[in-house]
């Protein structure tokens, strides 16, 4: 089973994990250009990673320790492992302009939306504390940033009793009045 995760900004190189047989998904690359094969990338990670706006690095969700957690490792021929959640988290992606990685913080059944400022320094990167966006949500929340890093969309589930919904009917109709 072949699961597509992400194409590299300059659409060269694409992510894909691989999962044999219920064995636990590896992460392929495979370059789009040329007949390039396919080559093992992270062993061990699930079906979610997602490269860096500048596509340096590649940001990713695994249980290796036993736990869901994020982790970003450099793409190309550099080496380094960095973790970017204490006590469990998924769904991780860059900002648009690579400064901040955020990403679903588990803690038991509560989940929160996360940030860790991100600064490349060396051959390495720098990583700052999670700061904590959104706490205690219901649910996973799934999220997107603008483009100009200002804004979040959070899907919200509210469990609230007083609410309403209104159901139009014949939609057309009523425009044409």
């Amino acid at each position: 089973d072949l699961f597509p995760s992400d194409c590299s900004p300059d659409g060269k190189t694409l992510l894909f994990s691989q999962r044999d047989g219920g064995a636990k998904p590896s992460l392929w690359t495979l370059p789009l250009a040329g007949s390039g094969k396919a080559a093992m990338f992270i062993d061990n990670a699930p079906e979610y990673a997602v490269f860096s706006p500048d596509g340096r690095y590649v940001v990713y969700e695994s249980q290796e320790s036993r736990r869901w957690e994020v982790y970003v490792v450099p793409f190309g021929d550099r080496k380094g492992k960095w973790q970017l959640s204490s006590s469990g988290g998924i769904l991780p992606q860059w900002s648009h302009d690579g400064k901040e990685i955020l990403f679903v913080g588990i803690e038991g059944t509560k989940y929160s939306l996360l940030s860790v400022p991100v600064k490349e320094q060396g051959d390495g990167l720098q990583l700052g504390a999670p700061q904590v966006l959104i706490d205690s949500m219901g649910s996973i929340p799934l999220f997107n940033v603008s483009p100009d890093g200002k804004k979040i969309l959070v899907e919200r589930i509210s469990q609230q009793g007083n609410q309403s919904v209104t159901l139009v009917t014949n939609f057309a109709e009523e425009l044409k009045k």
